[in-house]
Parts: C-alpha cells; structure tokens; sequence
C-alpha cells in the first residue's frame, strides 16, 4: 500500500512531469521539434503515476481489510501500469494516425475488462479482495483513460 518508497517515487513524478507538461506546453512552444516528445513522455509518466498514487492513498482507509488479499508483491501495481500503457500507446496511435474513435476506445476497453473479468472469476476470491480488485482496475482504467484523452487534446487529438 501507500508510504513505501516506490509511492513517493510516484508522488513525485507525477508532480515534477505535470510541471514539465505544462511547462513544455505553455512556456515553450517555440521548440516545436522538442515539445512534442516531452509532452507525449511526460504524459505517459502521469498516466502510470497518478492512478497509482490515487490507488495506495485510498488503499490506506482499507489496510486492516485487505491483509488477506495478497497475491504476488507488487505484482497488482505492474499489472496497472500495463493496462494504463496500454490505453495510452493505443490512444497515441490513433490520435497520431487521425483515426481516433469512441468505438475503438469501447473496444479497447471491453477487451481489458473481459480479460481482467475472466481470470478473477476463474480465480475465485471472497468478497473484500473481490470488491479492492474491482476498485482498483476501474479506478485504474478510468483515470488511464481521462488522463490520456487530457494530455492528447492540447496536441490537437481527441
């Protein structure tokens, strides 16, 4: 959960890329060749750490709850990270390719969440580890995709 050191590694990306966004955005636009690479990568870095630091601080409230849940160590922060790169890479492409659409996010999205679904049901688990895993994957996926669909509309996408 929140307060090791991974968690304010994360804090703190999140705060120095969000300056280095707004910043590159705002303060810098004469740099066109440099702009948008820092602006992409400094997206991404948002789009992995802030779910995360969301997650563990609400994942305090819960500590005494969620002991038994316990899976492989850190292994649920990994599998966010892959889900959210996943939903910003795509969201990328078709914002650079001039093919974004709302279906293929709805795609996107139902295939992660199937995928997700069916491994936890086959898994099968008691209701607290059920309800934190539920919270966790649409908390991660939502501000995965809120924060992609924010960073790529200042660079003339979605």
């Amino acid at each position: 959960m929140a307060g090791g050191r991974l968690f304010w590694v994360e804090v703190f990306l999140s705060l120095f890329f969000l300056l280095v966004y707004f910043s590159a955005y705002v303060v810098v636009p004469w740099y066109a060749w440099f702009r948008m690479p820092v602006l992409v990568f400094s997206a991404y870095v948002e789009v992995l750490a802030v779910p995360s630091v969301v997650i563990s601080l609400v994942g305090r409230r819960y500590r005494g709850f969620l002991e038994e849940c316990v899976g492989l160590p850190g292994c649920g922060r990994l599998i966010g990270y892959v889900e959210r790169s996943l939903i910003y890479v795509i969201l990328l492409v078709m914002f650079l390719e001039g093919e974004f659409s709302m279906v293929g996010v709805v795609g996107l999205l139902s295939i992660i969440l199937a995928g997700k679904a069916i491994f936890r049901f086959s898994a099968g688990t008691d209701r607290k580890c059920a309800d934190w895993y539920l919270f966790g994957t649409f908390t991660s996926i939502t501000l995965g995709l809120v924060i992609s669909m924010a960073t790529l509309r200042p660079l003339g996408g979605v």
